[in-house]
């Protein structure tokens, strides 16, 4: 490729161009552009600084840049360079571990920080050291701080901000609360937000107070504007009963879904909005099929998720049935299932596995839906369909670009054989042209012989435990198949570590002439001759 350097009447038609204020704007507020980017661009250009300061100022990271504009002898940090920039703080990660407070704070020690604090929109708050939090604590703002702020983010802040400092904080006028804690839920005491649309209350233990359970439903009865909500439920049906009646919900991803979260009955029409739901925990299909059923009008869904437990497995088929019965066939766009031993950490080696492998049958109500692009149902026992049953739900679904029909990583046996073979994968491949990822095991000791026609698009294929004896013959009958496939995966015998385990992790060495170990050895010799990638360690897949 040649390159031509721009003539004088070029460059300076492209200074006219780029000098406009809004393209400037737009280009900095680009998702393309990191903090760094900007920041560089604050330092390089003259012309770029005031719009690109300006928008470093819409996010800041952290408050450390808006600390660092209070009286210098309120505040120190050790080992600081002397040459500041106007955004140093953003140069070192460490300043602010480092950063510490010289002497308790005044009212007017607050004012250049508010100042500066009126441009910030979106923020995320992070946990300074807690000498640091305590004088803050000690003596907050005299006003609120960010008045124009419409999304926070508040990171891992261990014990939790109180209350009452975020009351002094944030705006009534805020639109995203998200919350990511180690400890109990985040909430300040204000409840009155009717600009917010979205609430997400995350915690490593998925669990709420009884406390934070009576904030977080008055919130949701407050909050007019709510569209998307994410928060652990548990057994408080409460929280469900106040969701169910909000009349503008459209997201709602609800983790730890228990017997003891679920009025009984939902109201009728209850989340009559609602267009996505995600829904973890033992009694989540449960969940969703009651919000299917609690009334006979269409549904417009596009997304449904559900993550449950092989003891749900089996309503599989009655959750498929509500969705044909109550959603409209050409919205849904993604559906995901998953149910099988290892899906919510649960794995109990002594209980028998349920018979839950999916038959053709099951499938039938979701026929059609065209227009799905996402297909995922994974059970303990996985599939039970045949060659001419893959060509058939495939021919269903021409839009898929997804399709998962699998169960978890497992040792096959040979009276464990799959039911489809090759010849299924090729039916998939012909008519699914838009397919880009494939989870199917298969029996693949023999090879079909067929016509086979390309399909392009399919990067990912995932084989998991797959029973194979002929390595080369399966690699060309592949290359030929998807001749741009990038990854090929397979179920490699890697066991991760318990977490939970105070000793060293024992790995057993397996027999290498052990079935498992000769399937993997040849799955290992595929992915060498079709030279593409296998992510390492893929024993539980994810999808």
């Amino acid at each position: 490729m040649v390159v031509r350097r721009l003539s004088r009447r070029a460059k300076a038609a492209a200074a006219r161009v780029f000098a406009i204020p809004e393209l400037r704007f737009f280009i900095c507020r680009s998702d393309s552009l990191e903090h760094s980017d900007l920041y560089c661009l604050a330092l390089v250009s003259r012309d770029w600084a005031p719009v690109a300061g300006h928008v470093l100022w819409e996010s800041p990271l952290g408050v450390l840049p808006l600390f660092i504009h209070m009286p210098r002898d309120s505040w120190e940090v050790p080992n600081l360079e002397q040459r500041q920039t106007p955004f140093a703080s953003y140069q070192s990660w460490q300043t602010m571990k480092a950063f510490r407070f010289t002497r308790a704070l005044t009212d007017a020690d607050w004012e250049p920080v508010l100042a500066r604090a009126r441009t910030v929109k979106h923020i995320t708050l992070l946990a300074f050291p807690l000498p640091v939090m305590q004088v803050l604590y000690a003596h907050p703002p005299p006003r609120t701080l960010f008045p124009n702020l419409r999304s926070v983010n508040i990171s891992g802040i261990e014990p939790p901000l109180p209350p009452a400092f975020l009351d002094i904080i944030l705006p009534r006028e805020l639109v995203v609360y998200e919350t990511f804690d180690f400890g109990k839920i985040t909430l300040p005491h204000r409840r009155d937000w009717p600009c917010l649309r979205a609430l997400l209350l995350r915690n490593t233990s998925n669990t709420m107070a009884p406390a934070a359970v009576k904030q977080a439903v008055e919130i949701v009865k407050t909050s007019s504007s709510l569209r998307r909500v994410e928060l652990p439920v548990g057994p408080y049906p409460e929280l469900i009963s106040s969701l169910a009646a909000h009349p503008t919900l459209h997201t709602l991803y609800l983790d730890t879904v228990g017997t003891g979260s679920l009025p009984s009955p939902l109201a009728p029409g209850s989340f009559s909005t609602l267009t996505r739901v995600q829904a973890d925990g033992h009694s989540s299909l449960a969940f969703v099929i009651g919000i299917l059923d609690a009334s006979p009008a269409v549904r417009l869904m596009e997304r449904i998720t559900v993550v449950s437990s092989p003891t749900e497995a089996r309503q599989i088929p009655s959750l498929l049935r509500a969705i044909s019965n109550h959603c409209d066939p050409f919205v849904l766009r993604s559906l995901r299932v998953i149910a099988s031993r290892n899906s919510l950490y649960d794995e109990d080696d002594g209980v028998p596995l349920p018979q839950d492998a999916i038959r053709m049958g099951d499938l039938a109500p979701l026929a059609r839906f065209a227009d799905v692009e996402t297909l995922e149902i994974e059970t303990s026992q996985g599939h039970a369909l045949s060659d001419a049953d893959c060509a058939t739900i495939s021919s269903w679904w021409p839009h898929l670009r997804g399709l998962n029909l699998s169960r978890p990583g497992r040792f096959r046996s040979d009276q464990d054989t799959p039911t489809c073979t090759l010849r299924a994968v090729a039916d998939v491949a012909r008519l699914c042209p838009d397919l880009e990822i494939l989870v199917l095991p298969i029996d693949a000791r023999a090879i079909p012989d067929i016509l086979i026609s390309p399909q392009c698009k399919l990067t990912v294929l995932k084989a998991l435990d797959s029973l194979i004896v002929d390595p080369p013959a399966v690699a060309s009958f592949l290359s030929s198949l998807f001749p741009e496939l990038y990854i090929l995966m397979y179920d490699d015998g890697y066991l991760p570590p318990d977490s939970d385990s105070e000793g060293e992790h024992e790995v057993l060495v397996q027999d290498p002439d052990a079935p498992d170990a000769q399937r993997r050895r040849a799955w290992a010799t595929v992915r060498e001759i079709m030279e593409v990638r296998s992510e390492a360690h893929d024993s539980d897949i994810e999808y």
